[in-house]
């Protein structure tokens, strides 16, 4: 169903709740997803472990995909 719509995954890097593999496994599965590592973060920590990072990767996705 999402087959064609731009997706945005992304995934920490000390995450132990969701690995950052099985992320990228599932991004693998869109062929318009982007998968991205955010250095360094714990599970669903990825602003606060690097704010401007992770603001400079969704405004980047955004950008190429919607405009």
């Amino acid at each position: 169903r999402y087959a064609g719509t731009p997706l945005l995954f992304l995934a920490g890097e000390a995450d132990r709740i969701v690995p950052a593999e099985q992320v990228a496994a599932l991004a693998r599965r869109y062929p318009h997803a982007e998968y991205r590592v955010l250095p360094g973060a714990d599970h669903l920590q990825g602003l606060k472990a690097d704010p401007d990072g992770y603001r400079e990767t969704v405004l980047s996705f955004l950008k190429q995909a919607f405009g």
